[in-house]
Order: structure tokens, then C-alpha cells, then sequence
């Protein structure tokens, strides 16, 4: 619905006051960036994915990109760095690996809306931690919508939307919702426990 793949058929959608329906479709979509569950790459070199659809890398701007994403360690690591493969859909990176390099496109394009759908769903969790760093580094310039189960990637965000089978169940910060919806409450207790929920919340009183 945000990318207008569909239309609204109830209600409207809009961004700094303006109706998507009302806007050109092609110079809206250049402006969002997209991190998905399932990391797109090509068999092309890890420079070439970052800057796609770019055909002449920035390598400036590439590697600028990579040490947002936290990428950029691995990289300097390879024997080639940036100039090499990845192999057909990145079979030759680990699967943390993949996901700080779709990272680093979306850093890449400069995106005014960022949209990150489970982007830490499928990974380990050492991957998941150095994944939600590059998270934490690119969401500081940007909107980001967060659509996410594992709660961790979305406490800190300054509004939560919880949601079951396609209702609004209630909206806030992390630390009202733990209060008052009990839903949000049960998740939160299954994934982290309540003795790390009482650290998050102490911390984020700075008391």
C-alpha cells in the first residue's frame, strides 16, 4: 500500500499532507528504500549490488554506504573487497552478510522512506545483532516503517502500531504499551523475558 503496488480501496494514504494518488508514481518510488526478509542479490560484485540500479559505481559513496550498514569490515576482509562476486542470489555471503549489503543499497539510494518488512526475521542471533546495528545507524536520517514479529527491532521506535489479524489493536511507545495492551504485554514476555524488559525499561527512563 505505501509503495501504491495497491490501491486503497477504503480511506487514503498520505505523505507530508499529500494524497498518493495524487502524486507521480515514478519520482514517489525513487524517493522510498526497500529492505525485505528475502535479500535480492545478484551475481555481480558486492560495489554493483550496493549501487544498483547505478550502472557506474560511486565507490566513494559505496563504501560510505557499507560502514552504515556495518558491512564494511566483512568486506575489507574479502581477498577482492568490493570487487567481489557474491555469486548467484549472494550464495557466497552468510545470510547476515546479505542482509547488511541490501542494507547498504538502501543507505546507497538515499531514501527519504524507509520500509524494512522482517528484514532480521530469517537470521541468526549474531547476525540479528550486527543486522539491527546497520538498522539503528540508517534510521537516525530517515522515516523508517518497521514491520516486524521479533520485538527487539521495533522497542525503541517513537511509535509502535500493534496489530492482529489486520485490526489496530492499540499504538504508542514501548513502555505505555507494555502497561496497558496485553497482547503487546504476552509477545514482549515470551521473546525477552521480563527481567531484560525491566533493564529496557530502566534504561530508557535513564534512571
Amino acid at each position: 500500500l505505501i509503495l501504491r503496488f495497491y490501491a486503497t480501496k477504503v480511506g487514503r494514504i498520505v505523505v507530508d499532507g499529500q494524497d498518493l494518488r495524487h502524486l507521480n508514481i515514478e519520482a514517489y518510488r525513487r524517493m522510498i528504500g526497500v529492505v525485505s526478509q528475502d535479500s535480492i542479490l545478484f551475481n555481480a560484485s558486492i560495489a554493483q549490488n550496493i549501487a544498483y540500479p547505478d550502472e557506474a559505481p560511486d565507490l566513494e559513496r559505496v563504501q560510505r554506504a557499507a560502514q552504515v550498514a556495518n558491512a564494511s569490515e566483512f568486506i575489507q576482509a574479502l581477498e577482492e573487497g568490493y570487487d567481489s562476486m557474491v555469486g548467484d542470489r549472494g550464495v557466497l555471503l552468510s545470510g547476515g552478510q546479505k542482509q547488511r549489503i541490501t542494507i547498504a543499497r538502501a543507505v546507497y539510494q538515499r531514501p527519504r522512506i524507509l520500509i524494512l518488512d522482517e528484514a532480521t526475521s530469517a537470521l541468526d542471533t549474531e547476525a540479528e545483532r550486527q543486522v539491527q546495528q546497520a538498522i539503528d545507524n540508517i534510521i537516525k536520517d530517515t522515516t523508517a516503517v518497521v514491520i516486524a514479529h521479533r520485538l527487539s527491532t521495533v522497542m525503541h521506535a517513537d511509535n509502535i502500531v500493534v496489530m492482529e489479524h489486520g485490526r489496530i489493536l492499540d499504538q504508542g511507545q514501548h513502555a505505555e504499551l507494555y502497561l496497558r495492551c496485553k497482547e503487546y504485554k504476552h509477545f514482549c514476555d515470551l521473546q525477552l523475558g521480563s527481567k531484560q524488559l525491566d533493564k529496557e525499561q530502566h534504561d530508557q527512563s535513564g534512571s
